[in-house]
């Protein structure tokens, strides 16, 4: 049934699937919000909604190659191969999904750096059931994926825009409907979590 977004004073009706939403502490947070911010300015693309990844990549000094999987490697989302500096896609997923796990794969390379060592492939699987909790580090690596594709200011600009249509703020973006309903059920969770904290602490 609907129900509301709250991205500060902006309300939109939308209806979306139960879906637990994942929040780290509030230090890790920040810094992977900071992280993702940080690669916007630095790669001269802060502004831009439809985000060119094939820019930050370049900046990154990296070559996005999307493959054709064969039988053993259709649940591979994505690859990073560190010693030649090439990033692998499944060729056969949408546009959208495309672009969320090359975001995906940023956020391993800038957040989870312990892995740039290892000698050979570090691969990313896609689990077949949606709603099985992924683990921490990949859950890290989606949220960076968000906050790289779908930053706060500008979604709050870009709802604002197109008056609460969901649809049209994904098109422009170029994120799948679903990733923008969990980044505003994120959002939402976000600021009520925050208003609790102030609540607890004002009545201590």
């Amino acid at each position: 049934m609907p129900y509301c977004f709250l991205i500060g004073f902006v309300r939109i009706l939308s209806i979306s699937r139960v879906k637990i939403i994942f929040i780290p502490d509030k230090s890790r947070l920040y810094e992977i919000r900071h992280q993702a911010n940080a690669l916007r300015m630095s790669s001269g693309v802060a502004g831009i909604v439809m985000l060119p990844l094939n820019t930050i990549a370049e900046f990154l000094q990296f070559r996005i190659h999307l493959f054709q999987p064969q039988e053993d490697s259709q649940n591979v989302a994505g690859a990073i191969d560190y010693p030649r500096r090439i990033m692998f896609i499944n060729a056969l997923g949408s546009i959208n999904r495309q672009r969320f796990s090359i975001a995906h794969e940023f956020g391993h390379m800038l957040i989870h750096t312990e892995y740039q060592d290892e000698p050979s492939w570090v691969y990313d699987f896609r689990s077949p059931d949606p709603m099985r909790k992924k683990q921490p580090r990949e859950q890290e690596a989606d949220l960076f994926a968000a906050e790289l594709l779908i930053p706060v200011e500008l979604v709050k600009q870009q709802v604002m825009l197109f008056a609460g249509n969901l649809s049209s703020v994904a098109n422009e973006f170029q994120v799948s409907m679903e990733s923008l309903r969990y980044r505003l059920d994120f959002l939402n969770h976000e600021i009520v979590m925050q208003k609790e904290i102030f609540w607890i602490g004002f009545h201590q």
